[in-house]
């Protein structure tokens, strides 16, 4: 099971309703950092992707569901994985 770790980072200023709702999570797979979160550059409601080192990097989910959008992460990374393992074989 992949552990999330809500990693928002809030401004003093913020009231608690706001620091109530998370919009960053982070979760470790091996060496590679998933991040779902909100995005100054997207819709409030958007959940944007990405995995460190450079595998994928503000990819918009599909879905605006939290649960949904960690799924979608973890998936991209299992298929960049598979693309880059496939290429290695085929050489």
């Amino acid at each position: 099971m992949v552990e999330w770790k809500d990693i928002s980072s809030w401004s003093r200023h913020d009231s608690d309703e706001v620091r109530a709702v998370p919009k960053t999570w982070a979760s470790q797979i091996g060496k590679f950092r998933i991040i779902v979160s909100r995005h100054i550059h997207h819709q409030p409601d958007v959940w944007v992707l990405t995995c460190h080192p450079d595998m994928f990097s503000h990819v918009e989910a599909a879905s605006k569901d939290i649960d949904k959008a960690k799924i979608q992460a973890i998936e991209m990374l299992r298929v960049v994985c598979e693309n880059t393992v496939a290429g290695i074989v085929a050489k």
